[in-house]
């Protein structure tokens, strides 16, 4: 499975923040930055593009993985404890696949781990790891214990050896500050804590440092894997003070701190040069940074007192990729890389198959000749001693609590509440936010979607979520729903830049461009960075066939940023249009150098080269489109005619069987629109269903379910893991709502002799005197459709919330019992009042409970899946003999054997009907 290596050994070494457009200026006064100096010149360096969100602790551990958010799993800084419910920091616990020191420990190679985020508890690796928490400041009195945290060594009899290498920020001379901050004796250090910060993160960056220097000296290693956050957190604490003066900014802080960043920079150099140095020739130095920083006019506006505050908004698209040694080009300037290409790179210098679930692409224009490239499907299914904690493993709570003071003390998460379960509300809005975000940013707009409805139901003033939900509806076509969405907002919370570029698109769509061009004008005017807005402008007016005015805006836009890589993607469309096939071409090479996972350009490039009679380079440039969107037909029917063109007949008919099958999976659009449409009706009815009570809910635990209830119901939609069942079973159910006569129809049917899938769980009481018949796994549906499978050949009572999460693969008999929503909710309330519970004013459930029924009858009657059998309760107890007939003949393939109605009478006892509103019947049960 392995190939010929490039390298004997790889040390990935991460510098959160790091940007080359603060190193060049360093660079070229010929003498700070020697080191990377050294690197730049003989080793392969460019942009390295980040994803949104710019989250750390999601960003790298893309980078580790190979892998997006929705794919390793870690979507914040913090997260909820599934059983507790307390919210906890993210950690080496709540990565879902492997990480690049995993893969390559099962692989042979002895691999170390230093200070990488979320990394506590440390890995039980071959090699050394030390987690997160090893260098964490502790209290600034020097003579406070400081002890080092459990579980943050690996191996921990190693404890010992590296304690004494952390450094605390009182250890650290006076003459260091200096190097940072101007006049430092003449700081108010009272009123100003940043150079209590600058220490403490000196302090860390030096703990991190002697540790590292330590294993390369005295391990063994194949692969080593080292973090510093050190430039990130300078540039967010003294960025506002960097040159240019910023309007704003004090003049004596400027004057204290305006070499900071340049002081960060140099600082990094000097630790890389002795790493480089202790990592000896035979290694190969790969350095990466998660993103840019903005230091120009592009700056956000600024807060004094937290410089944390907006902290997403400092950050630029592009960080820096810097690579050295054996298997790498020297003095070569590489384009389009991103973060999700580092592991599958690393993979491949060292002999390893790249997993073909892994979201980037080796970057193989920055290998020396001879990388032998090497696909596996995944290597989550490669057993083998990864060196990862087993599944039962828990964190600390009490260095959870460490972590999230540190975490709130620099701004990344707010301080928590006393309220837990709101604090665990809050988490799990947060990371729904940005999994959304990591949706949107992938271009999975129906992944997304699901998330972004919840948010917007839970928050309709959340603007940013109304507005994002609105274009993720637009981008799938669903334009009525994107409308709503958009009217929704405006009504909320007033128009805003976001909002008038997206009603802007909704007028391109009905060809209104008066419309369209009206809200664009007003976009630009609310806002002072227009980039976005010309860029949306120019796309219009290309929609529109208005070429000089597309141009136009593109060119703003570059020249307010001449990284805009879509700003070029449309100059090359243009050109493209006009047949000018050199311009088209040196556009689209200009916007895949800045962002290569753009397959539209690389269409384009295609195009030209192919127009131009340079076969090769064009089924090159279509080869890397087909990479990015391997579903889009026309670039694989191109490939498969160029590939025939030239004489490569055996390509040519792959591309040809891959474009026949992506056709045939293509879903015609009227029905993806009908698909999607049932898909939000289930998710608005699951929803609004969520409402409802259970017969025990107060009205305090019925809000909590409401906050809680953020599943993607898509699982809904789809079997998901688990599933075993061939699809097309059949199965018997009870539905209903409570207290509507499900448990005496489940006690007929079992009396008929049906089995019935029940537990023990809730035993009989005075309501319910022969039983509930219940089955409490069934509450689990939403998150598990498949559950429903261990109901086969029995009779199931689900209750009629639940109806929607069944499995989509098979079908339903239901007896669905209905009963006048009064005596429902007089029922309702008497089992309330029974438990000491708090219920809703009668009208209110009264409401509720009718526009639920309304709404499953409507499911029920729209669903293929569903045959249904409404039984009224009154006339199953005023005249029961014709009501069981049909009770048992639509359930006669579920039955042993022919069955007697006049046998279940008995079941039927007088004494148990109460909550009466109907005419008075002979006799009854309610249950």
């Amino acid at each position: 499975m392995a190939s010929q290596p490039l390298t004997k050994k790889v040390l990935l070494i991460g510098i959160d923040g790091a940007d080359w457009n603060l190193i060049h200026p360093l660079l070229e006064d010929g003498q700070s930055l020697p080191a990377f100096r050294h690197l730049v010149e003989n080793g392969t360096m460019g942009n390295l593009a980040t994803l949104w969100p710019t989250i750390s602790p999601i960003l790298w551990n893309s980078i580790a993985t190979g892998k997006r958010a929705h794919k390793h799993g870690i979507t914040g800084f913090t997260e909820v404890e599934p059983n507790t419910r307390q919210v906890q920091p993210v950690s080496s616990l709540s990565r879902k696949c492997k990480a690049l020191w995993h893969i390559l420990q099962q692989s042979g190679h002895r691999t170390h781990m230093i200070n990488w985020f979320a990394s506590h508890p440390a890995e039980p690796l071959n090699g050394v790891c030390l987690s997160d928490f090893f260098p964490n400041p502790s209290n600034p009195d020097p003579d406070a214990p400081w002890p080092l945290p459990d579980a943050c060594v690996h191996p921990a009899d190693r404890r010992d050896h590296y304690e004494p290498m952390r450094i605390h920020p009182n250890e650290l001379d006076a003459s260091v500050g200096q190097l940072f901050v101007n006049d430092l004796e003449n700081l108010d250090q009272k009123e100003d804590q940043r150079l209590y910060q600058l220490s403490s993160e000196l302090a860390r960056a030096y703990t991190v440092q002697t540790s590292t220097l330590d294993i390369l000296d005295n391990e063994e290693w194949n692969f080593c894997a080292i973090y510093y956050r050190t430039i990130d957190i300078l540039c967010h604490l003294f960025m506002p003070f960097h040159p240019p003066k910023m309007e704003g900014v004090p003049d004596d802080l400027f004057a204290h701190y305006k070499d900071a960043v340049t002081g960060a920079y140099k600082l990094t150099d000097l630790m890389l040069t002795h790493l480089i140095t202790r990592a000896g020739k035979d290694a190969t130095v790969f350095i990466v940074s998660d993103h840019g920083f903005l230091h120009n006019h592009l700056r956000p506006a600024f807060d004094l007192k937290n410089p944390f505050a907006n902290a997403e908004g400092w950050h630029r698209d592009q960080g820096l990729l810097l690579a050295h040694g054996p298997g790498i080009r020297k003095d070569h300037l590489i384009h389009g890389a991103t973060l999700l290409d580092v592991a599958p790179t690393i993979l491949t210098l060292l002999g390893q198959p790249v997993g073909k679930d892994m979201d980037g692409r080796v970057l193989t224009e920055m290998l020396e000749e001879g990388a032998n490239i090497q696909y596996i499907d995944s290597w989550e299914t490669i057993p083998g001693d990864t060196g990862q904690h087993p599944p039962n493993k828990r964190l600390d709570q009490l260095d959870a609590k460490v972590l999230l003071d540190q975490f709130a003390a620099l701004g990344y998460i707010a301080p928590l509440g006393e309220d837990a379960e709101a604090n665990a509300r809050q988490t799990e809005t947060q990371n729904h936010w940005n999994l959304a975000r990591d949706y949107l940013d992938f271009g999975d707009w129906e992944s997304a979607l699901p998330l972004l409805e919840e948010l917007h139901h839970e928050n309709p003033a959340w603007k940013e979520a109304g507005v994002r939900l609105a274009h993720a509806q637009f981008q799938l076509g669903l334009f009525e729903e994107a409308s709503r969405s958009l009217g929704n907002i405006l009504h909320q919370t007033g128009e805003g830049p976001l909002l008038n570029l997206l009603l802007g698109h909704l007028a391109v769509e009905k060809k209104n461009d008066a419309e369209a061009i009206e809200h664009y004008q007003k976009a630009a005017e609310q806002v002072s960075d227009t980039r976005e807005i010309h860029l949306a402008l120019g796309r219009a007016y290309l929609r529109l066939d208005r070429p000089d005015d597309a141009r136009a805006m593109f060119e703003k836009v570059l020249e307010a940023n001449p990284e805009t890589a879509l700003a070029f993607q449309g100059l090359a469309r243009l050109a493209a249009r006009a047949a000018d096939w050199p311009q088209a071409l040196e556009n689209a090479t200009r916007a895949v150098a800045l962002q290569h996972n753009l397959p539209l350009s690389h269409e384009l490039r295609g195009d030209a080269l192919a127009e131009s009679g340079d076969a090769a380079g064009a089924i090159a440039a279509y080869e890397a489109a087909a990479l990015y969107d391997n579903t889009h037909v026309n670039v694989l029917r191109k490939l498969a005619h160029l590939a025939d063109k030239d004489w490569q007949p055996e390509k040519a008919r792959t591309y040809a069987a891959m474009a026949e099958a992506a056709e045939t999976k293509t879903e015609a659009p009227d029905n993806r629109l009908a698909r999607l449409r049932e898909e939000i009706e289930a998710r608005r009815f699951t929803r609004e269903q969520s409402m409802l009570w259970d017969e025990t809910e107060s009205a305090d635990q019925l809000q909590d379910k409401l906050d809680r209830h953020s599943q993607q119901v898509d699982e809904t939609l789809n079997p998901g893991p688990g599933a075993t069942l061939e699809p097309g079973q059949e199965f018997l159910l009870v539905s209903g709502l409570p207290r509507s006569g499900t448990s005496l129809m489940m006690q007929l049917l079992t009396t008929a002799g049906i089995d019935a899938l029940t537990d023990d769980h809730r035993a009989p009481d005075d309501f319910n005197p022969r039983g509930y018949f219940e089955w409490e796994e069934s509450k689990n549906l939403p998150a598990k459709p498949h559950l429903i499978e261990q109901g086969l050949g029995k009779l199931t009572k689900i209750v009629s919330p639940l109806l929607p999460h069944l499995s989509p693969q098979h079908k339903y008999r239901v007896i669905f019992m209905t009963r006048p929503i009064e005596e429902v909710r007089l029922s309702q309330e008497k089992m309330l009042a029974d438990h000491e519970t708090a219920n809703p004013p009668g009208d209110s459930l009264e409401e509720i409970l009718a526009a639920h029924r309304k709404q499953t009858e409507a499911f029920l009657a729209n669903s293929d899946r569903f045959e249904v059998l409404f039984v009224e309760y009154p006339d199953l107890i005023r005249n029961p003999k014709p009501v069981l007939d049909q009770i048992l003949a639509f359930a006669a393939d579920h039955l042993p054997a022919e069955t007697d109605p006049a046998s279940l009478l008995d079941c039927i006892d007088p004494t148990l009907y109460r909550s009466r509103v109907t005419a008075e019947p002979s006799a009854a049960p309610e249950s």
